[in-house]
């Protein structure tokens, strides 16, 4: 379920291209414990229109989300303190056995010889707070390459009787300055919550095709999600995968999916992960792909060929697809051929 966030793309105020509305984002307030803007300099926070100049300055592709963006933008010196915008959802309550996810669209601007201050990145943190609790947040996570924006998320799974229940929840994008640099830029920011599975279920909570994840090989190919199930930090590839890796655009979850043949396969999911409707064709292929009886693997050349050969080898499993019981050959390979000795 995807929670209401007032102006998630600071698409208000409206301002003309290439121009700056200092110190309007309306749904959001101005959080200052520090006194860093205080009037005396160009501190503040703004809601800006990229447009030609912009991208020629500042952002090359552009903002992800509309035509606006916000920045925190700070002329102090490092240390100085905190300045940011929070929002509270005065209606959304945290809840027990819930799975919070939180995206958002980072931006690090790009150093110009028009504005040699910019050069750097400050540090960032977003935050997501019950009450007066921070119940998660993400710190210095990802900076983004010299003008870009790059999607971030963190997820936040609760128990059955958290502290802070049914406090409304709070969100607080923040520029840390604590390195050289003053503007840290967010857009496009989104919270889903979903319900926990009893019993942990990772799997029922997935919706990976059956047999299509192998664990030995996700985390051969994700070294960093490896590592942390070796610390006992998550208890699978798999939990990580459903929690954050199918979001994240990691593909690599078994030898019989192939990324880079799904989206030369199916244009319409290339051009729906082009404007960024999807992380990933392996995405799309989770959520739609397989339930409309996509093929996921590999050789785009002959893949009706290849799945008619299937059925004409294993009389058995034609029959099972004429009932239903499979959505398609592959659909049978995945979850058994491959482990009955059959080849595709």
């Amino acid at each position: 379920m995807n929670l209401t966030i007032v102006n998630p793309g600071f698409e208000s105020p409206v301002i003309e291209p290439d121009t700056v509305a200092i110190n309007q984002t309306p749904g959001w307030s101005l959080y200052n414990p520090y006194n860093v803007v205080d009037g005396n300099d160009d501190s503040s926070t703004a809601t800006f229109h990229a447009a030609e100049l912009y991208k020629e300055l500042f952002y090359p592709q552009g903002v992800p989300e509309g035509n606006n963006a916000v920045g925190i933008f700070l002329v102090k010196p490092p240390g100085s303190g905190v300045v940011g915008l929070t929002q509270k959802l005065e209606s959304t309550l945290l809840q027990p056995n819930t799975t919070y996810t939180f995206k958002f669209d980072l931006g690090n601007i790009a150093p110009s010889a028009d504005f040699p201050l910019i050069a750097g990145f400050p540090g960032y943190a977003v935050q997501l707070r019950a009450g007066d609790e921070v119940v998660a947040q993400t710190v210095n996570e990802g900076i983004p390459p010299d003008g870009t924006f790059t999607p971030r998320m963190f997820t936040y799974t609760t128990s059955a009787n958290p502290r802070n229940v049914g406090q409304p929840l709070e969100i607080r994008l923040l520029n840390l300055l604590q390195f050289p640099g003053e503007d840290v830029n967010f857009d496009n920011i989104r919270l889903e919550a979903n319900p926990v599975i009893a019993n942990g279920g990772f799997e029922e909570m997935s919706k990976l095709p059956p047999g299509l994840f192998n664990e030995a090989y996700y985390l051969q190919n994700n070294p960093d999600i490896a590592g942390a199930v070796g610390a006992g930090l998550l208890s699978s590839g798999l939990e990580h995968f459903n929690l954050n890796g199918v979001h994240e655009g990691r593909t690599e979850v078994s030898l019989y999916y192939d990324e880079a043949s799904y989206l030369q396969r199916y244009t319409d999911v290339a051009g729906a992960v082009t404007t960024g409707a999807f992380s990933s064709g392996l995405e799309h292929f989770v959520e739609f792909g397989y339930y409309e009886g996509r093929y996921g693997a590999g050789a785009t050349a002959q893949t009706e060929d290849r799945q008619a050969a299937y059925l004409a080898r294993n009389a058995d499993v034609a029959q099972y697809v004429t009932e239903g019981i499979f959505k398609s050959a592959y659909d049978h390979f995945i979850q058994f051929g491959t482990f009955e000795g059959r080849f595709f």
